[in-house]
């Protein structure tokens, strides 16, 4: 029933090493992308994915299921796109740190704010307590900080290795330096304000993991050993 968390800084290989993991340990894997698009199923349409990410792998039924009945509980699910509300739980549950950053310059009020905390904490103590899974971002290290059966992980790595990695999905150089520079700052922010912490705060993890220094199956297979010898 154990859970992996992987959060950290974009274009340091999260959800690659996550799928590595979901691969050899046999447990599901779910990052906002995942999440998203079953709530987009349950009720109405999001916007265009974001064009530099893309899913890796297929989600099981299993899966979809279990995240489904997680979400038919939460208090957003059904408030679709009120003007008073804000966003449907599946357009929360896209968005990036950038993304509620504008939101709140844009909303005159936190409420947007206040909904995507509350959400994403709900939501991921749910995945947690049925366990099995590696969960992506979402702040998940810091939400299931208080729980004995999580491996916290953190992975960072070299401004240039990020972009790099970032050029891979397809982005021009410009527009990763900007997409890395305005990311960070708004994930510094949400940290701060939504857990009273910084996103690389060593406090909040097992392992931090400088993925410019260890190749990702290097990781995961260092992971892996921690996984099993924690017993979790």
């Amino acid at each position: 029933m154990s859970v992996i968390t992987i959060d950290g800084t974009l274009g340091s290989g999260g959800p690659e090493l996550g799928h590595l993991l979901s691969e050899k340990l046999h447990i599901d894997y779910v990052d906002r992308l995942v999440l998203s698009e079953i709530a987009k199923e349950m009720q109405s349409t999001v916007g265009a994915l974001v064009s530099h990410e893309t899913r890796i792998s297929t989600v099981s039924d299993k899966l979809i299921k279990r995240i489904e009945t997680i979400l038919k509980k939460s208090p957003f699910v059904g408030l679709g796109s009120d003007p008073y509300f804000g966003p449907g739980t599946e357009t929360l549950l896209l968005q990036t740190y950038p993304d509620i950053e504008k939101n709140l310059v844009t909303s005159a009020t936190e409420l947007n704010e206040r909904e995507f905390i509350k959400t994403s904490n709900e939501v991921i103590n749910r995945l947690a307590e049925a366990g099995n899974i590696v969960i992506i971002g979402r702040g998940s290290s810091a939400i299931l900080n208080h729980r004995t059966d999580t491996l916290r992980i953190c992975v960072t790595g070299s401004r240039s290795d990020r972009i790099t990695r970032l050029l891979g999905t397809g982005l021009n150089q410009t527009d990763a330096k900007e997409l890395i520079n305005t990311t960070d700052a708004a994930q510094e922010r949400y940290f701060l304000h939504a857990f009273n912490c910084g996103p690389l705060d060593p406090h909040l993890y097992h392992l931090i993991v400088n993925t410019s220094e260890m190749p990702l199956d290097d990781t995961a297979d260092l992971i892996y050993g921690v996984y099993n010898g924690l017993n979790l």
